[in-house]
């Protein structure tokens, strides 16, 4: 066949045939394709109205935090794909393993900050993706039910704790508190969509009852996810987006006397219901991870189903999704170019004119040279560490 020949002897033709073939799963690079792009839209495209199902005039708002969703949910597919898909790594190819992957998180986690140096306003998810990578470890020999249950565990429990500690600690701010424990990419929440991908990756995904039984379990989860967050928001209630920062009494004097009144002042009982049913973009709250999830994994199951017929429709998205470092990385950088000091680019335009870059200049990429430029570093890095 076309793709019979090594990556360096193939003719770009021979390099387009053979993306997005077996072994790999096609529907996989679509569907990492798809959160590349709706990044992009959420990074650039003009504001939507609020989601809603029934007015198709807010459909393009579906972008706004469930790309990011999408990609975490991936990133542990990956990391099952990488370490023996349904296989689990033997405890004598575990450091090995370890080392690689401690290799890629560390070069994905150095090319973030890289980026957050150009001063955007992008939100760079890459940190966290190396993390995720690195936080993976424990977990690569780890059973399906096992990652089921830590997954259920910290998308239930995790936004709460979280909160609780928040409040009860006074809202401190530090640099290592800011990159594990606070804002929009929380660590803590995050490892349960990693978990729950490297749960998904482990699985038979070659078999179509695989793919209906994802789709099954991420309807449901979006259903409950969803329809606790509508709930939510209809009370007579002031938004979350709303609400002021807390105003905390002086401490200096009589500390501990205080101290209870601090956490009263900083509505803690509010604080928690929005952990847990907050289902908002970027809340980070329970709802949201279900629901979301549930959405990412519904459209994960419908790409491993279609897969194959949308190969060759798809084929510039697949070849976005083959190298979604590189790509996430250069629409970064021409955030930055286009927007100048700050990196603030708010145009539809803008947005279709990079996404029709992304998507010829990756289609061009994968067909002269096949694997992206970030991607073989960190291939690279990570060999070179195991060995």
């Amino acid at each position: 066949m076309a793709h019979d020949a090594s990556p360096q002897q193939r003719t770009p033709w021979q390099r387009l045939l053979a993306a997005g073939a077996p072994p790999r799963l096609v529907g996989f690079d679509i569907a990492r394709g798809l959160a590349v792009i709706g990044m992009v839209a959420a990074h650039v495209a003009e504001p939507a109205l609020d989601f809603d199902w029934g007015d198709a005039a807010t459909w393009p708002d579906i972008v706004n935090g469930r790309s990011a969703i999408l990609f975490a949910l991936l990133a542990g597919v990956s990391i099952a794909l990488m370490t023996g898909r349904t296989q689990r790594p033997t405890e004598e190819q575990m450091p090995a393993v370890r080392l690689r992957l401690l290799g890629r998180g560390i070069t994905i986690f150095i090319i973030g900050l890289l980026l957050e140096q150009l001063g955007t306003s992008v939100l760079i998810i890459l940190t966290l993706y190396g993390i995720l990578y690195v936080v993976a470890l424990p977990f690569v020999r780890a059973r399906r039910r096992t990652l089921v249950f830590w997954s259920v565990g910290l998308a239930l429990l995790g936004p709460t704790l979280l909160a609780l500690v928040q409040v009860l600690t006074l809202e401190p701010y530090a640099s290592g508190l800011a990159l594990v424990l606070q804002g929009s990419y929380s660590l803590p929440v995050w490892v349960s969509l990693m978990l729950a991908g490297l749960a998904i990756g482990r699985s038979d995904l070659k078999r179509s009852i695989t793919a209906a039984t994802v789709l099954g379990v991420g309807l449901v989860l979006a259903a409950v996810g969803y329809g606790a967050g509508a709930a939510y928001d209809a009370r007579e209630a002031t938004p979350p987006w709303e609400q002021s920062t807390p105003q905390y009494p002086d401490l200096t004097d009589n500390t501990w006397e205080h101290y209870t009144e601090a956490i009263v002042a900083s509505g803690v009982q509010e604080r928690v219901l929005d952990a847990l049913l907050s289902s908002n973009p970027h809340s980070g709250g329970t709802a949201e991870l279900v629901g979301s999830g549930g959405f990412a994994m519904v459209l994960v199951a419908l790409l491993l189903l279609t897969g194959r017929w949308l190969r060759w429709p798809l084929l510039p998205v697949t070849a976005v999704g083959a190298m979604p470092l590189t790509a996430y990385s250069a629409q970064i950088v021409a955030i930055f170019v286009l927007g100048g000091p700050g990196g603030y680019v708010e145009d539809n335009a803008v947005f279709w004119w990079l996404t029709g870059a992304l998507l010829a200049s990756c289609t061009l990429w994968i067909a002269c040279f096949g694997r992206g430029p970030l991607e073989r570093l960190a291939k690279w890095v990570g060999d070179r560490m195991a060995g």
